[in-house]
């Protein structure tokens, strides 16, 4: 991947500045798999949160506190699908980033067989 640089970043693809785009396909792939791994760990918690969220009795704090259990359930459950759907986004960014990598691998061999044939 480019480095990060200050100022203004160019992004003209045009033949006399293409050579000087570089990718690196394993940090891509590393990338996707730290993507897909938090996913993995979000689902979990995920489900950690909604177990804890049914074994709450809604007499847990008393006559008073039902509507306060309640409460507390339902929001424990609206948190759990929005973490669902972040894990879901990751997945979904990690199959992308794993085949921007890929395409990045087979684009490189493509060159690599191109410019051999022109020796």
């Amino acid at each position: 991947m480019e480095p990060i640089r200050v100022g203004v970043r160019h992004n003209n693809m045009s033949t006399e500045r293409a050579g000087r785009f570089h990718a690196d396909p394993t940090a891509v792939s590393a990338l996707a798999e730290a993507y897909r791994s938090h996913g993995a760990d979000l689902s979990t918690q995920v489900a950690q949160v909604t177990t804890a969220a049914t074994m709450l009795h809604p007499d847990a704090l008393g006559p008073i506190g039902v509507a306060f259990a309640n409460a507390l359930v339902q929001a424990a459950r609206r948190q759990a699908d929005r973490v669902a759907e972040l894990s879901t986004r990751l997945t979904a960014a990690a199959d992308a980033a794993a085949g921007s990598a890929a395409s990045f691998i087979d684009t490189d061999a493509r060159v690599a067989t191109n410019l051999g044939g022109l020796r």
